[in-house]
């Protein structure tokens, strides 16, 4: 019984105290770009100009969307 209410406390006071966490701050707007190369996945020019979700290159790197028909291109399959 001594240890139920010692349990119960300590998460009593676990749950009751308050908590605060601060963000980091981060610049307000960052530098995103379309490619500016052709980009060739698996032997096939991908066209980007009318991709819902296109490629994006963002600090020297290039970012591929993860859509079903993109996953595809990788040979990536979801079950």
């Amino acid at each position: 019984m001594r240890k139920l209410i010692i349990f119960l406390l300590a998460a009593a006071i676990m749950f009751c105290t308050p908590i605060t966490a601060f963000a980091a701050q981060f610049k307000s707007s960052v530098n995103v770009y379309l490619p500016s190369f052709k980009v060739t996945i698996n032997g096939v020019e991908m066209n980007n100009t009318y991709d819902k979700y296109p490629f994006i290159v963002y600090q020297g790197i290039t970012y591929f969307p993860m859509t079903y028909s993109g996953c595809r291109f990788l040979g990536l399959e979801t079950g």
